[in-house]
C-alpha cells in the first residue's frame, strides 16, 4: 500500500503543477489563492487542496455560486464557475494514468511473488 502513498502523492503534484498557472488571480488580493496549493497523497487518494481558513473562497471560485444566491445579509451573489483544478487533472490525465498502471503492475508483481 505505501507503493499506491507515493504514486498517489505524485499524481497530486502533477495535477497542482498544471493547476498552479490556471489559478485565477484576483487583482485585489495579489494571488492569495494561487499561494495556497498543496499536494499530498495517501494509500487511497491523491489529495489537491486549494485555500485556508484566511482564504476560505477556493470552493466558490472552483464551483462558482447557485442561481438565486444571496450573501449572507441577502444580497444576490453570482459567481461563475472557474474549474482550474478540474481541467488540470483533464489535461494531465494520460500522464497521471500512467504513473498509477506502473504503481499498479508493480504491485501485482509483488504479490504474484508471494503465491
Amino acid at each position: 500500500m505505501q507503493d499506491l502513498k507515493a504514486a498517489n502523492k505524485r499524481a497530486a503534484e502533477i495535477v497542482l503543477a498544471a493547476a498552479l498557472p490556471l489559478t485565477p488571480v484576483d487583482s485585489t488580493d495579489g494571488g492569495q489563492l494561487k499561494n495556497t496549493g498543496r499536494a499530498s497523497g495517501t494509500p487511497r487518494e491523491a489529495i489537491i487542496r486549494f485555500g485556508y481558513k484566511a482564504v476560505p473562497y477556493a470552493g466558490v471560485t472552483h464551483y462558482g455560486t447557485p442561481s438565486g444566491y444571496q450573501d449572507s445579509i441577502g444580497r444576490p451573489h453570482v459567481q461563475d464557475e472557474q474549474p482550474w483544478l478540474s481541467q488540470a487533472a483533464k489535461d494531465t490525465e494520460p500522464e497521471w494514468v500512467e504513473l498509477y498502471w506502473a504503481a499498479l503492475m508493480k504491485t501485482v508483481d509483488s504479490v504474484a511473488h508471494i503465491y
